[in-house]
């Protein structure tokens, strides 16, 4: 079983670092996937005829934190968020014949947002866990040497 997939069984993904790391480096190729594909076909989809002539769009927002989401943005860039699609959705302008392209958007990028948060949190709990066993193995390992050269 990948990493992942243990996820059913949590007493087999917390085993040790090596299991952890696995982990990490599978969440890791996950995420980029849902990056590097996933969102851009998303992107793609939305800016299709006629959506690509609305005053709000879908657009890729990078984080700190290295990861990228969707957010709903006004084309002249003065606001960005859910906000905007609401207002959008709820516009007497926008088409009724778009409205449920509009509605299924937002709810995939919700779940496609909501896949990378994920994913990409669990990778960060893995490598601090990752790191908080290793700074124990060194503690363990000074008081082992400690008491090495303390014995006569």
């Amino acid at each position: 079983l990948s990493p992942l997939e243990q996820v059913t069984s949590i007493k087999g993904l917390f085993k040790g670092k090596g299991e952890l790391l696995s982990l990490a480096k599978a969440c890791s190729a996950v995420r980029d996937e849902l990056i590097g594909q996933s969102l851009p076909s998303m992107l793609d989809r939305a800016h299709v005829s006629p959506l690509h002539l609305l005053p709000v769009q879908i657009s890729r927002q990078a984080t700190t934190a290295g990861t990228c989401f969707l957010r709903w943005r006004r084309v002249d860039r003065t606001a960005m968020g859910v906000a905007q699609w609401q207002a959008l959705l709820l516009a007497p302008g926008t088409p009724t014949s778009i409205v449920p392209t509009l509605y299924q958007l937002e709810r995939q990028r919700i779940l496609l947002n909501a896949q990378i948060s994920l994913i990409h949190n669990l990778t960060q709990l893995a490598q601090r866990t990752i790191n908080q066993l290793t700074h124990a193995e060194r503690i363990h390992q000074q008081r082992q040497d400690k008491r090495a050269t303390e014995t006569p």
